[in-house]
């Protein structure tokens, strides 16, 4: 059996393409003039009913796409947990109501660069879902102990197929239908406006 590993690549301006075991590419820079943001939440706990819990979304008019870089989940529990109702990504094409975070709130990885132009939501918001199926299900942490974690779970898109949000589109975490009380998830993305 062969070992397995990484590969990577640097150029004299000290750009890094990196090769990973499994064929796939990564960069180590993003398009000129993108702006790189995150957002997170967490210790979440899940409710006994369909709940989307976190949103991003370009509002129309922005002027900006939305290229999605990183989708971040952690599900873990504090007590014995059974129903297996997965966290989903969705696309949607119109999200209102729950909380909106201030964009003065939203993580830059540049304190100087502007405020994001997206809207983040959580508690609850509506969403106009896009297509019939999720983008990602994320299974929870199920445990017949009285506290247990699964591991974390980081989607990152591969390079030159990013997924994209144009304005009038987002994304939203949600349960389709109540999972566990006794669960609990850190859920977040990290995105460019570009």
């Amino acid at each position: 059996m062969s070992a397995q590993m990484n590969v990577s690549i640097q150029d004299l301006a000290g750009d890094v393409v990196g090769v990973r075991s499994d064929g796939s590419l990564t960069v180590s820079n993003i398009p000129e003039g993108a702006l790189p943001y995150t957002t997170l939440i967490e210790d979440t706990a899940v409710v006994t009913t369909a709940n989307n819990y976190l949103s991003v979304f370009n509002p129309i008019g922005s002027g900006k796409n939305v290229t999605f870089a990183q989708f971040t989940a952690f599900p873990y529990a504090t007590g014995a947990t059974g129903p297996t109702v997965n966290m989903e990504v969705w696309r949607a094409t119109l999200v209102s109501g729950g909380t909106q975070l201030a964009a003065a709130n939203i993580n830059k990885f540049d304190t100087l660069q502007p405020n994001s132009i997206c809207e983040v939501r959580t508690g609850n918001p509506a969403a106009t879902l896009t297509g019939t199926l999720p983008i990602l299900a994320i299974p929870p942490a199920i445990t017949a102990a009285a506290a247990g974690a699964s591991a974390s779970v980081a989607i990152i898109p591969p390079s030159a197929s990013l997924f994209v949000c144009h304005p009038g589109e987002g994304v939203v975490v949600r349960m389709p239908a109540g999972g566990d009380v006794d669960e609990r998830w850190s859920l977040g993305f990290t995105w460019l406006e570009i």
